[in-house]
């Protein structure tokens, strides 16, 4: 891998395999090299990561552990090691889901085999969903349904796999046939090389056994046009927000916010990775809820969520959600969203959260990601555009203008002071003489005033929903664990001997019933 990143500039594929052949193949000086198709595989994994780096300053076993390499902190052997890629192999349906692995029927063993040598690799047994979905790629593997790769390190063993493989498919249907009946609905022709005449189809294999289909698969989400489910992340807050946008994209006032949860994610400094895988899932659920309750087919994020820096007092908070547990949400909610046939797209956030809590009258992280929400519309309506162009032939050499930003309209300050009164006329003369959101932002800090809707202040620990007035508040996942789910929910009238209650948690938390 490391000579194919070293030499794919300027190369086609062929050519690159070709050279990884002349060099690495087996011979009479080397009886022990490994086969022609894990050198397609190298090929195949240093074209893509070249593709991430394409300036070929890639540095493998990292920057960090080369520095202590350089000081003499580690020996040579160890950087060696560190270097080493995973041996990789991709899969293949036509040979029992890959070349060179075979998972056990009950995922307990795996038996490598290159060139006569076979090592078997004995597995610890996975429980729950993680052995469920191991046990029904080896049979969908054994039967010649689905590719399989797979990645052996120095102690682990990864299994990759199309989770979309694993849906449910009509009554005596096959996979392939669903997969070119899909291709055919959208105008596309099958992939590969053309299928000639003698071309045979597989044959149904699961007329009298069960066909494995993915725990978290459902029926495609009915999506209506306009309509997107936004995220805004934050080291304590999850804000969650439907909007829907019945006019131009770039205009405040055409938007309108459906439904909102603010996701409150309790999480302890250091808690362990399985408290926070599951509170993750919890949030991805409710995701996938809200889209399939108002119709949503469309969920944006905001990108460049990388590894933050901090510092100070607010060191330990921004270390609550770091770029691991983000990138973790981000994995969960488009292996979810693909199986209900829905579409994850991640957008540039800058000024959201002070354009969401100008415009709309929400807690911080829901607004923020209302404007979140906007955006992702407009991006897509952008691809579109760019598309219809780029077919037509018109596309300009700039390309198709992107400005996700929306006008700034003074019509869309009805909500800009939540925790401060009205700023005086001068400081109000400068807002409105503002021409840009940068411009803008600028004022309102240096006048110190306050547009951000405070969130709720809601006792934490997971015993049990508090009774916050005017807000419905519910476990975010099962008992005793982290995680609560607010609203803003209608409060009801005083009545004699009731003090003012607020929603139930069947009126107020349920997507559906919402």
């Amino acid at each position: 891998m490391r000579s194919a990143y070293a030499n794919a500039h300027g190369r086609t594929e062929k050519q690159l395999r070709d050279l990884l052949k002349a060099r690495f193949a087996a011979g009479p000086n080397q009886p022990c090299a490994v086969d022609a198709w894990i050198l397609h595989c190298a090929t195949r994994e240093g074209i893509k990561l070249y593709n991430q780096r394409p300036h070929g300053k890639m540095v493998f076993g990292g920057r960090k552990n080369l520095e202590r390499r350089r000081k003499g902190l580690i020996s040579a052997g160890d950087w060696r090691a560190l270097r080493q890629r995973p041996l990789l192999s991709l899969g293949d349906k036509s040979v029992s889901g890959n070349r060179h692995f075979r998972l056990s029927p009950d995922a307990r063993a795996c038996t490598v085999r290159i060139y006569g040598t076979v090592v078997t690799l004995h597995l610890p047994e996975m429980r729950g969903k993680r052995g469920f979905l191991l046990r029904a790629v080896a049979a969908l593997a054994a039967a010649g349904e689905i590719n399989v790769e797979f990645r052996l390190g120095d102690k682990t063993l990864s299994v990759v796999f199309d989770p979309a493989d694993l849906r449910r498919l009509p009554a005596g249907i096959s996979l392939q046939q669903d997969d070119d009946a899909r291709l055919a609905a959208k105008g596309h022709k099958a992939r590969g090389r053309p299928r000639g005449e003698s071309y045979k189809l597989q044959p149904f294999r699961w007329a009298d056994v069960r066909r494995p289909v993915h725990p978290e698969w459902g029926p495609a989400i009915a999506a209506l046009p306009g309509r997107v489910l936004a995220f805004d992340l934050n080291p304590e807050w999850i804000g969650l927000a439907v909007v829907e946008s019945c006019g131009d994209l770039r205009c405040l006032t055409a938007t309108t916010v459906l439904d909102h949860r603010l996701v409150r994610l309790d999480l302890p400094h250091k808690a362990p990775r399985e408290v926070v895988v599951e509170t993750l899932a919890k949030v991805a659920g409710l995701a996938v809820r809200l889209c399939e309750a108002h119709g949503v087919g469309l969920v944006a994020m905001e990108e460049g969520l990388g590894k933050l820096r901090s510092s100070g007092k607010a060191k330990r908070l921004n270390h609550r959600l770091n770029a691991w547990d983000r990138t973790t949400l981000k994995a969960m909610l488009e292996r979810r969203l693909a199986l209900r046939e829905a579409t994850l797209v991640t957008v540039w956030a800058a000024y959201s959260t002070m354009i969401g809590n100008v415009a709309f009258a929400l807690p911080d992280a829901c607004a923020a990601a209302a404007e979140i929400g906007r955006r992702g519309l407009a991006e897509m309506d952008w691809r579109a555009r760019t598309c219809v162009a780029r077919r037509d032939g018109s596309l300009p050499k700039g390309g198709v203008d992107k400005d996700l930003l929306p006008f700034l309209t003074p019509e869309a300050w009805p909500s800009l002071w939540k925790d401060s009164a009205v700023p005086k006329a001068d400081v109000l003369a400068r807002l409105r003489q503002a021409g840009k959101w940068a411009q803008l932002h600028r004022e309102i800090k240096t006048a110190k005033l306050g547009v951000r809707r405070p969130h709720p202040d809601v006792p934490s620990g997971a015993e049990g929903p508090a009774s916050v007035p005017g807000l419905a508040v519910s476990r975010l996942g099962h008992r005793r664990r982290p995680g609560l789910v607010l609203r803003v929910g209608p409060r009801v009238p005083d009545q004699p001997g009731r003090a003012i209650a607020t929603g139930s948690r069947a009126t107020g938390l349920t997507p559906r019933s919402s």
